[in-house]
């Protein structure tokens, strides 16, 4: 029996100085702490945040399925506060506290109550889970001009893109969009490839068929209103390239 322990002793040993060694090598491997490294890019998005005068448009997109297409909100920080407008609500604009905090990485938390930014999870009698929107948000990569974000909730991949115009115009020129868009679908060719395809404008969907060199398919994505356009969730493979 003793034998017995010493040996579990030792082995115990030697796997606890391997793990140590591990830990260690995978600490070497960057110049910085992982939290010193996670602050500096709180740092960092949050001073891009503060630098755009007009602010940012957030392309949102509630449920893990994006069942409900995207939504636009406008957003203008300060250190302290973000003021936020979004396109149901045209001309309505509520100022709110915002965080940014290390858990498990950089995270954007819009956690003080704002009836604009929580619109999407504040739960009803009809809706208990509300419609699966999010408030906090894993900040994945920053730009000078966009800032891709992912929700906590729904892992959904969203972005914020730099305002070149004020709130007001960018979410009037939204709702032209939505207004004067009537394209039902379209139907065409890109190189080797042949795109057909429709929208449902009801409920923010654009399904299409991409056949070329394999058997033809149909996919949905979830689209948001630009002030020029339409923006897809997922990107549609082109010939030497992606169209958004």
């Amino acid at each position: 029996m003793k034998i017995k322990n010493i040996l579990t002793v030792i082995i115990l040993l030697v796997a606890t100085t391997m793990l140590q060694s591990c830990l260690k090598d995978q600490e070497d491997a960057f110049d910085t702490p992982a939290s010193l490294r996670v602050q500096q890019a709180l740092d960092n998005t949050q001073k891009v945040l503060m630098s755009s005068k007009d602010g940012w448009v957030l392309d949102y997109y509630p449920d893990r399925n994006q069942k409900y297409g995207g939504y636009s909100y406008t957003l203008q920080f300060n250190n302290l506060e973000v003021t936020a407008g979004m396109e149901l609500n045209q001309g309505e604009y509520e100022t709110t506290k915002y965080k940014m905090s290390d858990e498990c990485g950089p995270v954007l938390a819009f956690d003080t109550y704002n009836s604009l930014l929580h619109y999407f999870s504040t739960p009803s009698y009809g809706q208990y889970e509300a419609m699966d929107g999010d408030f906090e948000f894993i900040i994945d990569n920053t730009t000078d001009d966009v800032i891709q974000i992912r929700g906590l909730r729904t892992n959904n991949i969203m972005y914020m893109h730099r305002l070149t115009v004020t709130p007001n115009e960018y979410i009037a020129g939204v709702l032209n969009m939505q207004n004067n868009m009537k394209c039902g679908g379209f139907e065409g060719d890109t190189g080797k490839r042949h795109i057909k395809g429709y929208f449902d404008y009801d409920n923010r969907q654009f399904t299409y068929t991409l056949s070329g060199d394999t058997t033809a398919t149909d996919v949905k994505t979830a689209f948001v209103f630009t002030n020029k356009g339409v923006r897809f969730y997922s990107p549609i493979p082109m010939e030497g390239g992606t169209v958004y």
